[in-house]
């Protein structure tokens, strides 16, 4: 895909490091502190956060804010393995440790 802004392929030398940030500069705002904000707005929207559990649902909202910031760790650990690291090439292993060809999908 070319950056048509910057006339350049973001996949190329140095514009992988600005293609991370673009791509996950977006994806905290929308997937992490979306979805601790979606845990805590539903509830707001359901009638369950009164000011008694207000502190109730702001831990779990905050709970459910950073099982999404590790699920946005793991995806950042992923690009940069496929994208950056060029001798990454990942190995399905079974339960022996035995490299896995593959299951034929038609048996």
């Amino acid at each position: 895909i070319k950056d048509f802004i910057t006339g350049t392929n973001p996949n190329e030398g140095a514009n992988k490091r600005v293609r991370l940030v673009q791509i996950f500069g977006a994806k905290i705002v929308l997937e992490v502190f979306g979805g601790g904000g979606a845990i805590w707005g539903s509830t707001e929207a359901l009638t369950l956060r009164v000011p008694a559990t207000q502190e109730f649902w702001r831990f779990w909202a905050s709970v459910g804010g950073f099982v999404f910031f590790m699920r946005y760790l793991l995806q950042i650990r992923d690009y940069v393995n496929e994208n950056m690291n060029d001798s990454y090439k990942p190995v399905s292993t079974s339960k022996d440790g035995v490299e896995d060809e593959g299951t034929p999908l038609i048996v």
